[in-house]
């Protein structure tokens, strides 16, 4: 019987109080049920193993973050920008076409860079155009120069040639235009092809020498601003030039019986010449014409270029 209730207790049981250690072995069998339960459960999902796997990654604190090793890459972090490394640059040098198209831009810059140059000196030995002058100024003192056929006809070519080589100069504009519009639809502007294509387009200049013969393409070359005389800017100690005496700002105009208007066709000629051997060399030397021998081959001279009024 219990004792304040009266009733009887069921057969084998004690009233003695459950003791606080079986209620914690009951609590840890529970929860021990739980996980086990958990884990079955999530036992056949697929847990992604890598980054690359699941497309994510466990973003932390920013202390965490800071401290997370960088992915080696072949570019430079963000922070300083993005950078080809040594061993690309080295590649893209060597084998990419692209940098055989960059020399020949290079190349045909040099020689609109020598251009200008030469015109800057051809105005600045103009009358009134002294640079020191600030009153001497283009904007305020030049006229208007002609252009087209009537700048051809300034320079003293025959209208009839005048009109003709206007003409030819518009082909060949028009076909430069054409080249890169074809060239940029079609992709390959820039490119070796496309360098090739336009060198074309521009030797065809050199061959009007062929047609109008050497004093009309003198005056042509002035009439568009291109250098038309190969100056002496330098002379080497003990060389042929310097023993047979060249100056400095001559300006050769024949060598061997023939006419030079670029540093290109001198050098060509002296090249092939031979030293045992002596060649007529025909220059103007402040306003007056000179004649010397000098032996063949090199000559011992720097070499520049001018844009001069042909009388």
């Amino acid at each position: 019987m219990h004792p304040e209730t009266g009733m009887a207790t069921p057969h084998g049981c004690s009233n003695k109080p459950v003791s606080r250690k079986h209620t914690l072995m009951f609590l840890a069998v529970l929860c021990l049920g739980v996980l086990v339960a958990v884990a079955v459960r999530y036992a056949g999902s697929p847990v992604p193993s890598t980054v690359a796997e699941s497309g994510q990654r466990e973003v932390g604190s920013p202390a965490q973050e800071a401290a997370r090793p960088r992915q080696a890459t072949g570019l430079a972090s963000v922070e300083t920008g993005r950078r080809v490394s040594a061993d690309t640059a080295v590649w893209y040098a060597a084998g990419d076409p692209a940098y055989q198209a960059l020399e020949d831009r290079v190349a045909e810059l040099q020689r609109r860079v020598e251009d200008l140059e030469a015109e800057l000196r051809a105005y600045r030995a103009a009358p009134g155009n002294d640079a020191g002058d600030s009153s001497a100024s283009p904007l305020t003192t030049r006229a208007p120069e002609p252009r087209g056929k009537a700048q051809l006809i300034a320079a003293g070519i025959d209208t009839s040639t005048a009109e003709w080589v206007q003409q030819q100069l518009d082909k060949n504009q028009l076909d430069e235009l054409y080249l890169q519009n074809q060239a940029n639809r079609e992709g390959w502007l820039n490119t070796p092809r496309y360098h090739e294509q336009r060198r074309e387009i521009y030797q065809r200049f050199d061959a009007f020498r062929e047609e109008l013969g050497d004093e009309t393409f003198d005056r042509l070359l002035y009439a568009v601003g291109r250098p038309n005389r190969v100056l002496v800017s330098d002379v080497m100690q003990g060389s042929p030039a310097e023993q047979i005496g060249l100056n400095p700002s001559d300006a050769i105009l024949f060598y061997d019986g023939k006419r030079v208007f670029s540093t290109a066709e001198l050098q060509g000629l002296t090249k092939a010449g031979d030293p045992a051997s002596w060649v007529l060399v025909e220059l103007m030397r402040d306003g007056k014409p000179v004649s010397l021998y000098v032996p063949g081959g090199p000559l011992g001279v720097r070499l520049g270029t001018a844009r001069v009024a042909p009388e």
